[in-house]
């Protein structure tokens, strides 16, 4: 008679291979269903109106040598048509013109998405801006507070 002591690897191969067979479709799952934070309360910015949503509840991300956040905005109703450039930034003022493509809005008429750049420092007064500039080169700006909007923790844990 031959011994039917069977190893670990042996007991449990099927299960673990079904295991292994179901989870890309968990990740497909999550990717088609993607869980995103709240909106920021929507603001006038100048004669439009502005929602930005953060893309995640993470700190800024280093790329390139810069602190780097993603956000969506959503404009009002037929305002995209409207905007000759529109572009985000976090700092005591709004920023004078993007630093290359960082801040600058992009997308279509459904969503706008920026790669909004961070200071490696957060200050007290630093505020969270948005540039709009019509094609009449007339300029508006509009600011949320990042103390109203949650990231608190990030200027705690960046010092």
């Amino acid at each position: 008679m031959s011994s039917h002591s069977r190893t670990f690897w042996q007991r449990w191969r099927f299960h673990l291979n079904g295991l292994l067979l179901i989870l890309p479709f968990w990740y497909l799952y999550q990717s088609l269903n993607p869980v995103f934070p709240a909106a920021w309360p929507q603001q006038p910015v100048g004669r439009f109106t502005a929602t930005p949503t953060p893309s995640d509840t993470d700190r800024p991300y280093e790329h390139d040598g810069a602190l780097v956040k993603d956000f969506s905005v959503k404009l009002c109703a037929g305002c995209v048509e409207k905007i000759r450039q529109a572009y985000v930034s976090v700092g005591p003022q709004p920023a004078a013109s993007p630093q290359g493509y960082e801040g600058i809005l992009h997308g279509n008429n459904f969503g706008l998405h920026a790669h909004v750049p961070f200071p490696h420092q957060l200050q007290d007064d630093d505020l969270f801006w948005i540039t709009l500039e019509e094609w009449n080169g007339e300029r508006h700006h509009g600011a949320w507070s990042l103390d109203q909007v949650g990231i608190v923790e990030w200027r705690s844990a960046a010092r």
